[in-house]
């Protein structure tokens, strides 16, 4: 008799409940958080003036844990068009998170960006997205000594002036990572690629290399 129960609740199993388990995980994993992409540019006004990277940090952290509480900061892009933003220091801060995800579903590795716009003061744009493959290093910034009027100074006391005045639309995109910085400038929005980099040392303020296309 107990066989008997064996062989049906093993049949049952094997006809009823592992399907259903199985496609309630494929189901779950379509719709799980990694999978959904977000392009959100609602307008968020800031409660008050900024001018810095270190400055917009608590914004854009705050808006990147309404998304995943545990999203960490990986690296942070400015990007800067024309010479007016360039020289009134207006331009977009994009910072970047990182979130491994600890699930069996889904996918193992989303990021979100948070752009704030140094002349609307405001957050413009929100995105997230999951990925196969990501390789992200979380950053500490509290050891730099640099900030974007700083590298402006940096640069411009090393190069000619005219390095970006020459150009009609310049473009100037900094990249802050933790150890290292790069200050880019492209010599027009078409641009396929910069014409100069220079490559500085957050802490210490020092140009590491200068690798100029140009010439």
């Amino acid at each position: 008799m107990l066989k008997k129960i064996y062989i049906v609740l093993s049949v049952l199993l094997i006809v009823f409940i592992l399907p259903a388990a199985v496609i309630g995980t494929i189901n779950a994993d379509k719709t799980h958080w990694t999978r959904k992409d977000i392009d959100d540019k609602t307008i968020i006004p800031l409660p008050h003036s900024i001018s810095t990277i270190k400055e917009g940090l608590p914004f854009a952290n705050k808006r990147a844990s309404e998304w995943r509480k545990d999203a960490e900061l990986s690296y942070v892009v400015v990007r800067f068009e024309g010479k007016d933003a360039i020289k009134n220091r207006k331009g977009v801060i994009a910072y970047r998170y990182y979130v491994k995800n600890k699930s069996l579903i889904g996918l193992p590795h989303a990021v979100c960006y948070v752009e704030i716009d140094l002349d609307k003061q405001s957050i413009v744009r929100f995105q997230a997205y999951g990925s196969d493959k990501l390789d992200d290093t979380m950053i500490n910034i509290a050891k730099w000594n640099l900030d974007l009027d700083d590298v402006f100074g940096v640069v411009e006391k090393q190069l000619d002036s005219n390095v970006i005045d020459k150009h009609s639309k310049p473009i100037v995109v900094i990249r802050a990572f933790e150890d290292f910085w790069h200050f880019a400038i492209f010599p027009s929005p078409d641009s396929h690629g910069e014409e100069l980099l220079v490559v500085i040392d957050p802490v210490t303020k020092e140009i590491k290399r200068i690798d100029n296309k140009s010439k």
